[in-house]
């Protein structure tokens, strides 16, 4: 199964379309020519995550997912933790209020790969549909973190994060491909009332079949946080794209379409 990711795709607060396709375009615009960056799923114990060719992924049973390019540059992941407010003043930062808590993790994070464990964010914390998003440099890596914060962050909560950073110099090419790594990584976990907090996974999986294009769902695969959805081809090929901009008037009537030889085919809503 391959994926493919829109390249022009970058992060925004976006409105739910109460349509599948509000805004259809008024020229042939098929998925190929947005300059789509393929992606494939990867697994790993139980996760499920979607990346470009050459990547490898990690899950641990304790509650983290860690995913690295091919020359190691990028990352993304998902890391989770139970925090007791009662605990920072015997182990710091890290168990302080949530941006503190993230920060410090990140930063062990990073110092544990030999990178420069400095971690500053560069923006204000920004709502983004269920997350909270702030962006972050090192000396040398910038990156952005969303989290979700499940309880009373003045006293016991419970910290959801994904991360995703790459070289400096790369960060602002490669920030939409990133983001969509980060934000695809899934899997079912559950909290164990253990000291610290511990998650593991159980295996989650995502179908669909093709049926009737004209009867699918049209909000199927739909992420309101990036403004994208998911549409498939009958081989299995999958492509993430801002329906709003790939949406056209084709052959097959309105939809999402790909080059197919010399012809263009109407493409399923949701992935494979």
């Amino acid at each position: 199964m391959c994926l493919a990711v829109a390249s022009s795709g970058c992060l925004a607060t976006v409105a739910k379309p109460t349509a599948a396709h509000p805004h259809k375009s008024q020229k042939m615009v098929t998925v190929d020519a947005l300059g789509a960056t393929p992606l494939r799923v990867l697994t790993s114990n139980g996760a499920m995550a979607l990346a470009p060719s050459g990547w490898t992924m990690s899950a641990s049973d304790r509650g983290s997912v860690d995913m690295r390019s091919g020359d190691g540059a990028s990352y993304a992941g998902w890391g989770g933790l139970a925090i007791n407010r009662q605990m920072e003043s015997y182990y710091g930062k890290m168990y302080g209020p949530p941006e503190d808590s993230i920060q410090a993790i990140m930063s062990k994070a990073l110092q544990s790969t030999g990178e420069d464990g400095d971690v500053e964010y560069t923006s204000d914390a920004a709502k983004v549909g269920y997350f909270t998003r702030r962006d972050f440099e090192t000396s040398s890596k910038s990156g952005a973190i969303f989290y979700h914060i499940y309880g009373d962050p003045n006293s016991q909560y419970v910290e959801s994060f994904y991360v995703c950073y790459t070289d400096s110099a790369r960060w602002k090419k490669l920030q939409p491909t990133l983001v969509n790594v980060a934000l695809s990584i899934r899997g079912h976990v559950v909290l164990h009332p253990a000291p610290g907090g511990e998650y593991h996974y159980t295996p989650g999986g995502h179908g669909s079949n093709p049926g009737d294009k004209d009867n699918e769902d049209p909000l199927k695969d739909y992420n309101v946080q990036l403004g994208t959805q998911w549409f498939h081809d009958d081989d299995g090929n999958n492509y993430n794209v801002d329906p709003a901009t790939a949406t056209m008037n084709g052959p097959d009537g309105e939809g999402v379409y790909k080059v197919n030889g010399n012809d263009v085919t109407r493409l399923h809503i949701g992935y494979s």
